[in-house]
């Protein structure tokens, strides 16, 4: 209620917020390298051995996926949904909506399920996508924003080495995720159509020698 009261105060709660989560991610890789190593894989559960503890610990991992799934989809439904609703949802009522939100969830756990080596191709999407998003464009819009109203120079400074790190990062990032893309197919056998990748929520599929298609 006090923020409510006081809109000024959101921004001291934002950065206090988002501090604590980035020191939970960092933290999270950080003692996952220290447990693993050179080991770890592309997620952590992977490595954790199978007993009824860490049994445990990857159903409650699968049950936060699964109760805040519908957090993460919020975005792109709400970008997607509007236009579709004004043109089809005269014509087929809510029932549009709900047909709309269940062929996405569907879709998105279809490609998790086809997508060989998921990890490479997740860490591919999280240097293309997520460093433009968190790091490239927000600053960009900032200078852009404030450009004509005086901008700062401490401001300017500080926008322009957050994009600074967030391309060095898209380019590294990609050339890197790439690079493992290629060199792990070219590692695999050829005849098999993909990683058994159960633990991390995807499906394990068979290779053609031992379930041929003819």
């Amino acid at each position: 209620m006090k923020i409510a009261r006081k809109p000024e105060d959101f921004g001291w709660v934002l950065n206090v917020g988002m501090s604590i989560i980035s020191l939970m991610f960092v933290a999270m890789g950080l003692l996952g390298y220290m447990a693993f190593g050179d080991n770890i894989k592309g997620s952590v559960s992977l490595n954790l051995p199978d007993n009824y503890v860490y049994d445990g610990v990857k159903l409650c991992y699968a049950m936060a996926m699964l109760l805040t799934y519908f957090l993460q989809f919020y975005v792109p439904v709400q970008i997607l949904l509007p236009s579709l609703l004004t043109k089809y949802q005269k014509r087929h009522g809510s029932c549009f909506e709900y047909s709309f939100r269940t062929v996405l969830v569907l879709l998105t756990a279809a490609v998790a399920a086809s997508i060989p080596l998921l990890d490479d191709f997740i860490a591919l999407i999280g240097a293309v996508a997520s460093a433009g998003l968190a790091l490239i464009f927000p600053p960009l819009i900032h200078i852009m924003t404030f450009w004509k109203n005086g901008l700062h120079p401490v401001a300017l400074f500080k926008d322009l080495f957050i994009i600074f790190l967030g391309v060095t990062g898209f380019l590294l990032g990609t050339y890197t995720s790439v690079k493992t893309i290629v060199a792990d197919f070219q590692n695999r056998n050829p005849h098999t159509i993909i990683a058994n990748h159960t633990s991390n929520g995807t499906f394990a599929f068979h290779s053609f020698q031992e379930h041929p298609l003819v």
